[in-house]
């Protein structure tokens, strides 16, 4: 049997508006990384896809590069620039 893990998708911001949802669960094969998850993301939200280039991930409240590979069920947050002053 192939080994997969479940992540929690956890969008803030503009991110939550163009993903249409707060959160959600995603299966992946193990040993991907936050770049195969970000195309997945990608694929499942269009209006999504503009605005992830600019975002950062942080997995289990650490911001990890989109080459960090998720071995294990992790909370994923997706987090678009942020700009005020």
């Amino acid at each position: 049997m192939a080994c997969l893990i479940e992540c929690e998708i956890l969008y803030f911001a503009q991110a939550r508006e163009a993903a249409g949802a707060a959160r959600e669960s995603v299966s992946l094969p193990c040993g991907k990384t936050l770049a195969d998850l970000e195309s997945l993301l990608r694929d499942r939200h269009p209006a999504l896809a503009p605005l992830l280039p600019a975002c950062a991930f942080a997995v289990d409240e650490v911001y990890r590069p989109r080459g960090f590979v998720l071995e294990r069920a992790s909370r994923v947050a997706v987090i678009p620039p942020v700009s005020g002053g």
